[in-house]
């Protein structure tokens, strides 16, 4: 959509069409009590971060678990503010409080799920933030310094190749067995483009300097399956 159309107007044309029993993840961005309560009528499962402000009854103590490896609280809520109650007014809701160690912070998740654990809902959560690195990653990574072109079709036609060129720079770290990071080699490749070695050569000797013949079969093996 166009830049002036809202997040949560786009968000909600999109979700139109979300089938009943699905699981819609996503930021405080799209906090909005209208939006609640479509989804929760059509079936569908919604976790988001609950926002600092929001207002709300008491968090009642639902189940608590502390052990040494998670800290986590489940509770029950409803919204209580003016613009809340429109929409949500006989609508309960699950908030669950999770602590994250490597950040030391507690993290507070809403949910309309009824079914969801705690720690299910922490890791939805968690998976939906591999989204926002994955886009800082094409932004680090591949700067766009000018556009082929900018009507619709060509702007979509760049992001798409940037997102699948990210993809094969990650398949290829992966199948590496040499120690690369993501960044380093994206700007080995910058750099050798027009070097003349072998792809096997590139990701899994990058420090051997000699230059070989590209070998007969095609480079595209190192893309089929190999191993369970």
């Amino acid at each position: 959509t166009p830049a002036k159309v809202s997040d949560i107007k786009g968000a909600k044309s999109i979700l139109e069409n979300i089938p009943k029993g699905s699981i819609v993840v996503m930021d405080r961005g799209y906090n909005d009590y209208s939006l609640f309560k479509r989804l929760s009528e059509k079936g569908v499962t919604f976790v988001t971060r609950l926002k600092d402000n929001a207002v709300h009854t008491p968090l009642r103590k639902g189940l608590i678990q502390e052990d040494p490896d998670k800290k986590w609280g489940l509770y029950k809520m409803s919204f209580t503010g003016t613009q809340a109650r429109k929409h949500c007014e006989d609508m309960r809701f699950r908030v669950v409080q999770w602590y994250d160690e490597k950040t030391d912070r507690w993290f507070e998740f809403l949910t309309n799920s009824k079914e969801l654990t705690a720690p299910e809902v922490a890791d939805l959560y968690k998976d939906r933030w591999q989204i926002e690195l994955f886009f800082k990653r094409i932004k680090q990574n591949l700067v766009i310094k000018s556009f082929v072109g900018t009507t619709e079709n060509a702007v979509m036609t760049q992001i798409w190749t940037a997102a699948i060129a990210i993809l094969l720079l990650e398949l290829l770290r992966r199948r590496s067995r040499y120690n690369w990071t993501f960044c380093r080699l994206a700007r080995y490749f910058k750099l050798n483009l027009m070097t003349c070695k072998s792809l096997e050569h590139r990701l899994n000797k990058p420090d051997i300097k000699e230059w070989e013949s590209p070998p007969e079969s095609s480079q595209g093996c190192l893309f089929s399956w190999r191993g369970g």
